[in-house]
């Protein structure tokens, strides 16, 4: 990953120090920092983006977590509609009123 410095700041390197060689050595070291120090950054960026960020395994376990926590709710939710269905036909006074009609017979 050869970062190369821009023709003119390579030619004002050549006028300030007066010789070719001397700023093509130059810039040679001046790319080389500016490589390790992407580097680096990178490296701190990942790092702290892997402090940061969920990993692929404990996005897993919450998601599992909330799977089991709707399967909970599911189950009192049928549990509460059939109660509701359950008590609403025995308390219905139409319903009641066929039963004493179907236990008099």
């Amino acid at each position: 990953m050869g970062e190369a410095l821009p023709r003119n700041v390579f030619e004002i390197l050549v006028s300030a120090l007066g010789d070719r060689n001397k700023a093509e050595h130059f810039s040679s070291g001046i790319e080389s920092l500016i490589s390790e120090q992407g580097k680096s950054i990178k490296s701190e960026v990942k790092d702290e983006l892997r402090q940061e960020l969920v990993t692929r395994e404990l996005f897993l376990v919450h998601a599992q977590l909330m799977e089991d926590k709707f399967k909970a709710m599911d189950w009192k939710i049928n549990v509460l509609v059939g109660l509701v269905v359950l008590f609403g036909t025995f308390l219905n006074p139409t319903f009641l009123a066929f039963l004493r009609r179907l236990l008099r017979i």
